[in-house]
């Protein structure tokens, strides 16, 4: 049951962060870059499909955590959010390189990606428990 409860805290993490990050903080610089995304409308059809994969990173990232668990609450979720946080955050400044999107953009990918992570690392640690 904590592992249920613990993924969808991640999920809601994601989702809020994600639509607070990318959706309003991210939108100025998204329109500079028009060209480069599908429409609005485009995008909207393909909302269940993002929810979808939201939804999957939040199951994946709370089963690796149960992996490691070691019990010692939000400081152990901070360290994963941390490590899993900078992973994340150089595989998403990674695409830079391939796309011609502003180094700021991908700055920004980068700190949200390690911001969002990092901060499901500490719901994990709050809500995850198992007997050891």
């Amino acid at each position: 049951m904590s592992y249920i409860i613990s993924a969808l805290a991640a999920f809601l993490v994601i989702f809020g962060f994600d639509f607070l990050w990318h959706g309003n903080l991210l939108a100025d610089l998204y329109t500079q870059t028009a060209h480069l995304w599908r429409n609005k409308e485009e995008m909207m059809s393909f909302m269940p499909l993002a929810t979808g994969f939201q939804f999957l990173i939040a199951l994946v990232l709370t089963y690796i955590y149960s992996l490691n668990y070691q019990n010692k609450g939000p400081l152990e979720g901070l360290r994963f959010g941390l490590i899993f946080g900078i992973l994340t955050g150089i595989i998403q400044v990674g695409i830079y390189p391939y796309m011609t999107i502003p180094l700021e953009l991908a700055g920004m990918w980068f700190l949200g990606a390690f911001l969002e992570i990092t901060l499901v690392g500490v719901v994990l640690g709050l809500t995850f428990k198992k007997k050891i």
